[in-house]
Parts: structure tokens; C-alpha cells; sequence
């Protein structure tokens, strides 16, 4: 399959709308990797060195890893996917970019954002954008828990193709008032192990 198939316009939308609305009901489609590092075309994610990561989800282009939280209804989702991008004429009009990316994805969830921001950040002599963000949904019917969904991603240009990129996410899914946790951390350790290989 040509890569520019596979390449999509709105592929930062379908990520973290596919990351708000992972379901971790079922095990059946899900695997435990056998090995440290899952190779998709064009990057290497390094899986976290602890036990509970499944893979969901899997193509040449694409992996989602879940882990279920100690608490009832939370979920760890981390996502990475080769998208296409448009040509930028800086790092602010990338930053940009992927700003205006996710406020669109707000009016089709119908999410609050509850607080965000956007920074760049360097990586193997290029520029990446950092996205923060923590919005709530409400889950169900009327009197239900609202979900929080916190999310660190990073979306990177590729250095072997101008129109591709990266993008990493790791978010926890959780209900309001349960036990909330920094997750910069544990992004900033997936995203400095990606490693960029060829398309």
C-alpha cells in the first residue's frame, strides 16, 4: 500500500478522538509484545518497561498500546502514528498548526477543555510540538461521572520526508474525582526513545 494512502490530513483529529473513546472492556483483541521495541514504517516505539501494556492495535503505520488503571473505568493509552503534514514556513507555524488541529477536534467531541497548552521542543536537531491537554465528557446518561481524559503528545516532523511526521501520545483516561497524576513524565521518556526510520 503507497504511503500516500496511508498519510492523512486529519490524522492528528483521528487520533485523539480514537484515544477519548478507547474501550478497554474486552481483552479479546489484545496482545502482550513479546519484545521492547514495536517497528512501524517510518519509527521504533520502545513499549514501557512495566507489566499490563497490551497492544490494541496494530498496522504498518500505526500502534495503540492500553493499559488498564487500578481505579474502575481508567485506561492508559499511548498512540503513534506516521501522518502528513503541509509545509511550514516556521516552527511557530507548526506549533500553530497543531493547535488549531485540536480545537477543531473539541467542537466534533463536544469536550470542555478544562486546560491545555503548546511549546515546542527540540528533538535530534529539529523542532517538535509538545500539546498538553485535560478535557471532560460526560460519560453517559444524565447523573453519570464525568471522564477526564488527560493527554501529552508530541507531533514531529520526519527528517527523511518533508510532507510526513510522527505523532506520540500517551494519555490516561479516568473518571472525575479519582486520583490524578502528572503524565509529562512518562511521555517525555516514550518520546525521547522514538526513533525516526525510513518510509
Amino acid at each position: 500500500m503507497e504511503i500516500k494512502k496511508i498519510l492523512l490530513l486529519s490524522a492528528l483529529a483521528f487520533l485523539t478522538i480514537s484515544c477519548a473513546s478507547t474501550s478497554y472492556d474486552s481483552e479479546s483483541d489484545v496482545y502482550v509484545p513479546n519484545f521492547k521495541t514495536l517497528s512501524q514504517k517510518g519509527f521504533n516505539l520502545v513499549v514501557p518497561d512495566e507489566l499490563g501494556w497490551n497492544v490494541a492495535n496494530e498496522t504498518a503505520y500505526k500502534v495503540e498500546l492500553v493499559k488498564r488503571g487500578e481505579a474502575s473505568g481508567e485506561v492508559y493509552t499511548i498512540q503513534a502514528l506516521l501522518v502528513r503534514l503541509p509545509a511550514f514556513n516556521t516552527d511557530d507555524d507548526f506549533k500553530d498548526y497543531v493547535q488549531k488541529s485540536m480545537d477543531t477536534i473539541d467542537k466534533k467531541t463536544k469536550s470542555q477543555v478544562i486546560e491545555q497548552g503548546a511549546s515546542l521542543i527540540p528533538y535530534n536537531d529539529s523542532q517538535c510540538v509538545q500539546f498538553n491537554r485535560k478535557t471532560e465528557k460526560i460519560a453517559g446518561a444524565e447523573g453519570t461521572t464525568p471522564m477526564i481524559l488527560e493527554m501529552v503528545n508530541f507531533t514531529c516532523r520526519h527528517p527523511l520526508r518533508e510532507d510526513a511526521g510522527v505523532y506520540l501520545a500517551f494519555a490516561k483516561r479516568f473518571q472525575e474525582g479519582s486520583a490524578e497524576e502528572d503524565l509529562t513524565a512518562q511521555a517525555l521518556n516514550l518520546f525521547y526513545n522514538l526513533e525516526f526510520t525510513d518510509l
